[in-house]
């Protein structure tokens, strides 16, 4: 039993298995920061953000244990006799590079600061790749740094926290381990002359060029897409919530910076891999949920989204499938970017995308649409009508509801018409909209009201002329009434029609003549064989103000014709 054994196992201090998940959580925390570290430039937020979790999670757990010890193997990392990582190390990892270079345990100890470190990864990283001209070796680096609390055992040599060499009995090998990389033939070289080489040779052709260009894209994507796999493969490896938190804010920074290098498959498969790891494990991570819904709030906010305005207008066919598909993953927050894309010179097949993805996301929350009919100009909403009559019925009429209290009066009309058309509300809420205070809103309500034959909105018609109490200036509306009483009406109407045209003795001059016009017209757009009887008889009478009543209705309608 080791002696870090023994501190761990003391009776009443530690448990094993919390301490080994602690170590898992720390080691996950140096490989993050150091795969950042060899992603990004010197001085990008995100590896000076990940380096510094790292350190204070490693700080944390040094306080607690006093120290950290790593055993590096070929294919695993070990600590406390149990294996904490596996599987096959590829070159240009941090386990590997320690293990290519001879380093076989590495531990951590109290007191260490931020710049050790950060001087620590930045030395692995620069050994990660083998250069044909290697500036030193890992190892030499690393004791020239003299760092005060980081120490390491290497295969043939130990160098201690002062920095003295001395014999490694432990790890020191009498001959050299098959398993382990050696320097072969390494006695004098023989060099044979080549012939000289002609400049123009090297000179690579355009197309060669491009073709160059393109492996290199290749696999700076192809390295990306894996380091995103990595980074959803941690999240189910190490499932503890610091972690999990940890790496959903490089993967936040990630989704912003893949939509903005247009790598849009990188994109979904952060969007597509969290949903898909979070509804899997649900129940056996229920704290992960909060953390990740406040990722794709973030994700979908528009700061997060605004690179894809900046190339909506000239991005292809497939990428533009890529995005429908992204859209659906994300929170319902990202309908207002969606709109604004929508009003945007969008095409057909974009446009018809963007409508599907609000839609969808509207099914979820309803409330960022709400407020963006509520605070977005008069442009912004016409666009957005179309797509609101496409929701639920019972959704749609809420937003349709919201639109009559716009000033503008295209909108109103456009509310009025998908509402009625839809037959969002009994048509005794739809009558009340004749007295909306814009004549273009009360002749479109009038219009859907005269469509057709119907008693019920008759009824409604012949109550409201016969209570309703108007002023002189509404003498047009009273007349467009009466017209359209005349397209829905009946046989019904004849009666009042008929009082009013022949009767009506008691009514002021002006409103007595106004009705009787009113009746003549709704007993013409009746036309039907009681109504024409009714006119006959009218047309017949010897009263003076009935003769006026049907000359000035001549009058109006030839005045009509030579206006056509």
């Amino acid at each position: 039993m080791s002696a870090q054994d023994k501190i761990f196992l003391e009776p009443g201090k530690f448990f094993r298995e919390d301490v080994l998940k602690e170590t898992r959580k720390v080691y996950t925390g140096m490989l993050l920061a150091s795969k950042n570290l060899s992603l990004y430039p010197s001085g990008h937020s995100i590896p000076v953000k990940s380096i510094k979790q790292f350190h204070e999670t490693l700080q944390a757990y040094l306080e607690k244990y006093g120290y950290l010890r790593l055993e590096i193997e070929r294919n695993r990392i070990v600590s406390l006799d149990e294996e904490i990582s596996s599987g096959s190390h590829e070159e240009g990892t941090l386990p590997f590079t320690l293990f290519r270079d001879g380093i076989r345990w590495i531990e951590f100890t109290q007191g260490i600061n931020l710049e050790e470190i950060r001087s620590f990864l930045t030395i692995v990283n620069q050994h990660m790749i083998l250069s044909a001209e290697p500036e030193g070796d890992i190892v030499t680096n690393i004791w020239e740094a003299q760092f005060s609390h980081i120490q390491y055992d290497v295969a043939d040599f130990f160098v201690n926290i002062d920095g003295e060499v001395k014999d490694s009995i432990s790890s020191f090998k009498a001959e050299p381990d098959s398993t382990e990389p050696r320097e072969e033939n390494l006695g004098e070289t023989h060099y044979i002359r080549q012939s000289e080489i002609d400049p123009l040779q090297l000179v690579l052709s355009k197309q060669e060029q491009e073709q160059l260009q393109e492996m290199i894209r290749f696999e700076e994507e192809a390295d990306f897409s894996s380091y995103v796999n990595a980074l959803l493969d941690i999240l189910l490896l190490y499932r503890d919530e610091e972690s999990f938190r940890t790496i959903l804010e490089v993967l936040s920074e990630e989704f912003t910076g893949t939509l903005a290098r247009e790598e849009f498959d990188i994109s979904l498969k952060i969007v597509w891999g969290l949903r898909k790891i979070v509804e899997q494990y649900r129940k056996e991570m229920s704290w992960a949920v909060p953390i990740a819904d406040n990722f794709f709030q973030k994700a979908s906010d528009v700061d997060s989204l605004s690179p894809i305005a900046q190339t909506w207008n000239h991005i292809n066919a497939e990428q533009t499938d890529i995005l429908e598909q992204i859209f659906k993953y994300l929170d319902p927050q990202a309908i207002r970017t969606l709109a604004f894309l929508l009003a945007d010179g969008a095409s057909q097949k974009q446009r018809q995308i963007l409508s599907d993805a609000i839609i969808s996301l509207a099914g979820k929350n309803m409330q960022p649409l709400e407020d963006l009919l509520d605070h977005s100009d008069e442009k912004l909403v016409e666009n957005l009508i179309p797509i609101i009559v496409r929701l639920e019925k019972k959704k749609s009429l809420r937003c349709l509801m919201k639109l009559l209290r716009r000033d503008s009066s295209l909108i109103r009309e456009k509310a009025i018409r998908a509402i009625m058309d839809r037959g969002l509300v009994p048509v005794g809420e739809v009558f009340e909209w004749i007295d909306d205070p814009d004549e273009v809103v009360r002749r479109l309500v009038m219009r859907q009201l005269g469509k057709k034959r119907d008693r019920a909105i008759e009824d409604l018609f012949l109550t409201y002329l016969k209570n309703k109490t108007f002023q002189k200036e509404q003498a047009d509306h009273v007349m467009v009434c009466f017209k359209t009483l005349g397209r829905c009406g009946s046989l019904h109407a004849i009666p009042y029609l008929r009082e009013t045209l022949l009767q009506r003795k008691w009514m002021p001059g002006f409103w007595r003549a106004l009705y009787r016009r009113g009746a003549v017209v709704a007993l013409e757009t009746l036309a039907i064989p009681e109504s024409e009887q009714l006119l006959d008889k009218a047309r017949r009478s010897m009263h003076p103000s009935l003769r006026s009543v049907f000359k000035d209705i001549s009058r109006e309608s030839q005045k009509n014709k030579g206006g056509r």
